[in-house]
Formats: C-alpha cells, sequence, structure tokens
C-alpha cells in the first residue's frame, strides 16, 4: 500500500490499540465500557490532533472476536476519521478470518509506504494461544523487505512485545523469537522503531540503535513493573506520531481527560 503524503510537512500516524470490543455496545471489561472508552479516545484524538495521514491499529480490537464487535469497531473508526485509511494487524484476542471478512482491504497489507517511510506489518499471534511469535515466514518478510528497501526508515509493527517490559505477568507472553527478531535487525541500518500493543501501558527503550515502544490502550490499563496482575488509575488513550523527510521520528502518549469509570482495580486478572 502507497499512500499520498505532503512533503511540506511531517508524516502524521494515529495508533491506537487494545479496544477489547465485545458482541454488544454494553459489554465491560472489568467494569470498563470498552466501546464508551473506545470513543472517547477517538473524540479526543479528533480534537486535539491534526487528521492523520494513516491509523495504525496494533491488535485485540476484540475481546469477543464475532463478526458484530468488528462492524462497530469499524463504524466509529470511520465516523470519526471518514477519509484517514488504517490498517490493522491481530492480536490474540482476535480471530484473523472474522477481521479479514469485515474489513479486507484494512487487513495486514504486510507493507505501508509513507514517502521515505515504511511501516511494516507481522503477524505475532498463534492461534489459542496468549503468548506471540514470529514465524520464519514472517522473519524472511522482514529481512527481504528491508533488504530491498535501503533507502527507507523502517517502522516494524506487531501486537506482541518483542522486549520484557518489566511486568512479569505478561511478560511470559512475549514473542518467543524475540532473539532471532533482534538479530536481524542487526544487519540493517534503516530500522528506526518497533511498535507493539498487547501490555496496556506506555514503554519505551533502545536496543542497538533501534526503539522499541508499547502504547496504552483505548480501554483499561496495566500498572508498570508488577509482578502480579494489576491495574493502572491512568485513563485510556493513544499513540501519536509524526515523521518528517530527514528520517527523524517525534512521538508522544495523549490521554483522554480524567473520567470516573467504574472500573474494579482490585480484580486480579482479566
Amino acid at each position: 500500500m502507497i499512500l499520498p503524503i505532503n512533503a511540506e510537512r511531517p508524516v502524521r500516524v494515529l495508533q491506537i490499540t487494545d479496544c477489547h470490543l465485545g458482541a454488544e455496545s454494553s459489554e465491560t471489561l472489568l467494569g470498563l465500557n470498552v466501546e464508551a472508552s473506545f470513543v472517547d479516545v477517538l473524540e479526543h484524538a479528533l480534537v486535539r490532533e491534526e487528521t492523520p495521514d494513516l491509523i495504525l491499529v496494533t491488535g485485540d480490537i476484540a475481546g469477543d472476536p464475532c463478526a458484530q464487535a468488528y462492524q462497530r469497531f469499524v463504524y466509529h473508526l470511520e465516523k470519526a476519521f471518514p477519509e484517514v485509511p488504517y490498517v490493522c494487524i491481530p492480536g490474540n484476542h482476535d480471530v484473523p478470518t472474522t477481521m479479514a471478512a469485515v474489513f479486507p482491504e484494512h487487513s495486514i497489507p504486510k507493507v505501508v509506504e509513507l514517502g521515505d517511510w515504511l511501516i511494516l506489518l507481522l503477524d505475532s499471534t498463534i492461534p489459542n494461544k496468549e503468548h506471540g511469535d514470529l514465524s520464519a515466514q514472517e522473519l524472511d518478510f522482514v529481512q527481504k523487505t528491508l533488504m530491498h528497501n535501503p533507502d527507507k526508515r523502517a517502522i516494524i509493527c506487531m501486537h506482541h512485545q518483542p522486549v520484557a517490559v518489566g511486568c512479569e505477568w505478561i511478560d511470559q507472553y512475549k514473542v518467543a523469537s524475540a532473539a532471532q527478531f533482534k538479530a536481524l535487525l542487526s544487519e540493517f541500518d534503516n530500522v528506526e522503531l518497533v511498535l507493539w500493543g498487547h501490555v496496556h501501558q506506555a514503554f519505551e527503550t533502545e536496543v542497538e540503535g533501534v526503539r522499541y515502544m508499547a502504547s496504552p490502550s483505548t480501554c483499561i490499563q496495566f500498572k508498570p513493573n508488577s509482578a502480579d496482575f494489576a491495574l493502572d488509575r491512568l485513563m485510556p488513550g493513544y499513540r501519536w506520531f509524526e515523521l518528517d523527510n530527514r528520517g527523524q521520528l517525534s512521538t508522544r502518549i495523549e490521554r483522554i481527560n480524567q473520567r470516573d469509570y467504574p472500573i474494579d482495580y482490585s480484580s486480579n486478572g482479566y
């Protein structure tokens, strides 16, 4: 997918992740109406940001992966940003075939080209498993794409974390082939960022010159640096990127204004 850009300004990308929508609009997750918080996040971005060039959705669109959940996701996203292209990768709670049936043109196009930038979209899911992995086919795709585009700056996206974020309970579900993935990236000097969802929290680190980032969920937030499951009291949010034609990337986290959501913060799981 090649998207037109305005060369007079940086490319704008909005990342949203881990919406966990259900079969009904009344569905809740630990007391939080996930559809209401998703709409709150979209409305915040609509007011706060300039129109993005791309919306990047990094998995767990659905908590109950039925067609109705994906249809309502499309309805709310396209209502808020009717002219903006978007791409979606699956999370461990999604069913890729159901996603593709609802929005086939938006499900894993693999590569998005935005001027001097490439966004590579990987599927780190394993059917019926919580943890992630990158297959030999996915790793081969990364290698060939980077090899054939040495003049492009690359962002690599997946759902699961390829590095530990410091939460023992969820780090057991990270990408199993993370060592092979990082070894592969060391062969190239045009990878700027590895980006994911899954962990419901903001996270940033750098490994061998590559930035690694996770982003908040549009619903509940997991407490950072927790050995066991714990919820944070931070509000739902998104991540915003601006990519310039000199290979520079800037990013920030945005969260909605404080809401009195009826979240069960005492829960020990979800």
